[in-house]
């Protein structure tokens, strides 16, 4: 999901001031890049904690619906603009999103979807250049609507409704800011355009990117 992300006011300007700033900026890119997850303890309000025990039952429908090996669901402050990650049978989850963002299931099926594809580890850019991480987040995508069909008895039309507008809104987002997309996935108007060709069905919902 690859994922949806926040946009941080400002970001672009910190990253510009400084060559030390740049050089900050290029090594979080790196480690965004090999899908390195952030540490640390986060305090969760009230709602951000009935949120996540909302999240933890969508995967958990989902690992029963597909007979899935478990999936671990916490939640940390993210690196860089990254509002979920998957790695190695554990998803992590921005606290900032819990309650609050209307795309929470199309990025938690998009990271389930990794762990249902086997995209358990990392990939370093330097292996089969981007084209393979940007594969992998296109594959996550198309199966997202698929997931979500299962978990909330989805018709395929509104599934796909649903992946496609969260990815419209961060083509939006794009305008404002480039850094919410991380280094070596996909760009908003690719995602797109790779949703339309794998349901051609759905080729109503088309925009001009």
């Amino acid at each position: 999901m690859s994922r949806l992300r926040r946009i941080r006011p400002g970001g672009a300007g910190r990253i510009g001031d400084t060559r030390g700033n740049r050089l900050i900026a290029a090594a979080r890119a790196l480690i965004l890049s090999v899908g390195t997850l952030a540490a640390g303890c986060v305090t969760l309000t009230p709602q951000q904690e009935a949120a996540l025990a909302e999240v933890r039952a969508f995967v958990e429908t989902a690992v029963q619906a597909y007979g899935l090996s478990p999936i671990s669901v916490r939640a940390e402050e993210q690196v860089g603009v990254r509002a979920a990650t998957y790695h190695d049978g554990i998803i992590t989850i921005s606290p900032q999103i819990l309650p609050a963002s209307p795309w929470r299931d199309v990025i938690l099926a998009h990271e389930v979807a990794h762990h249902l594809l086997g995209h358990g580890g990392p990939l370093s850019l330097g292996w089969d250049g981007e084209g393979h991480v940007q594969q992998r987040e296109l594959d996550a995508d198309a199966k997202a609507v698929e997931i979500l069909q299962r978990v909330r008895g989805l018709s395929e039309v509104e599934a796909f409704r649903l992946v496609y507008d969260a990815h419209w809104s961060l083509r939006r987002a794009v305008d404002v800011s480039p850094f919410v997309v991380p280094l070596g996935h996909p760009a908003p108007c690719l995602k797109l355009a790779d949703l339309i060709q794998r349901f051609p069905a759905q080729q109503a919902w088309a925009r001009a990117c």
